[in-house]
């Protein structure tokens, strides 16, 4: 798209690009897993998302499993923010847009067939779902 290219996004002839190898997007991708992270001790870097967005659904996170579901926008945001640390929710109450953009970050870069199914529909469910983050 034209504002895509105004503002320097990559353009793919085929698809829309949803990966990035620059320097401000690999550091995006490591915030991510903070965001993602159910458990106690965070996965590294680079086998969060895989995680995150797992076949099995029961190693996805709960926030990704509501997802999948079509669950309200509303619980797939509060489940999502349930599963922060008490220092992740500090932070996302301090950088709100932040936050969201990992969570925006999470969805996109998930593979599941529900993620791609709502990406092929214009992420009109993820755009709810963000607006209820807010």
């Amino acid at each position: 798209s034209r504002a895509g290219q105004a503002y320097g996004a990559p353009q793919c002839a085929a698809r829309p690009c949803t990966r990035s190898s620059s320097p401000t997007s690999q550091r995006l991708a490591s915030l991510m897993t903070a965001a993602v992270a159910t458990v106690a001790a965070p996965a590294p870097a680079a086998t969060a998302m895989p995680a995150a967005c797992a076949a099995n659904e029961e190693e996805r996170p709960e926030w990704l499993r509501l997802f999948c579901a079509r669950a309200p926008a509303e619980e797939v945001a509060a489940a999502w923010k349930a599963g922060f640390s008490a220092e992740q929710a500090k932070e996302a109450e301090a950088d709100a847009p932040t936050a969201r953009a990992r969570l925006r970050r999470a969805v996109v870069d998930c593979e599941a067939p529900e993620v791609r199914a709502d990406a092929a529909d214009g992420w009109r469910y993820t755009g709810g779902v963000l607006r209820a983050a807010d």
